[in-house]
């Protein structure tokens, strides 16, 4: 009986000792974070049609390695880059998840609004992109890319790769 006893005390220690697994972080728990620029490329007919930036690349076309956002748990963000002399600047909004997690609605403080698409979001990588139409690109606009030998038929855009 004794024995009984001491096995019931100590499997009792060993089950209070015992926690719940953690609960698995949301997606915009996920989200809130410091996300630097990895990669930029230009998207064109859903494909990379060129790569301006990668972090530690040597022939970038520009320079994005100041890029950055940085969303917080109450809803807000700075996005923040360098211009062309070297002068940090910074744009400041709300942002949220939207379309079961699918979009990142971004409401800047002048309330201008942009939609990006989530290509993918991990605790180790953020991949947002944006693509506009051809029929949306004005004629002028198209014979500026077509100069530069991109000639998109269906849609042009960006896609951002960040990291923590």
């Amino acid at each position: 009986m004794k024995h009984i006893l001491l096995l019931l005390v100590a499997v009792t220690f060993v089950m209070a000792g015992c926690s719940k697994d953690p609960e698995p972080l949301t997606q915009t728990q996920v989200m809130t974070r410091l996300w630097k620029m990895q990669q930029y490329d230009i998207i064109v007919d859903n494909k990379v049609g060129a790569t301006i930036y990668t972090r530690g690349g040597k022939s970038n076309y520009e320079d994005y390695g100041s890029f950055q956002f940085d969303f917080k748990s109450d809803g807000s963000f700075t996005q923040s880059d360098l211009d062309a002399s070297g002068k940090t600047v910074t744009e400041t909004g709300t942002w949220k998840l939207s379309n079961a997690d699918k979009n990142l609605d971004l409401v800047f403080s002048d309330k201008s609004t942009t939609t990006l698409n989530v290509v993918s979001l991990t605790a180790s990588e953020l991949v947002i992109d944006q693509k506009t139409p051809v029929a949306s690109i004005s004629a002028a606009d198209l014979a500026d890319l077509a100069s530069s030998g991109i000639v998109p038929k269906t849609n042009i855009g960006f896609q951002f790769t960040l990291r923590p």
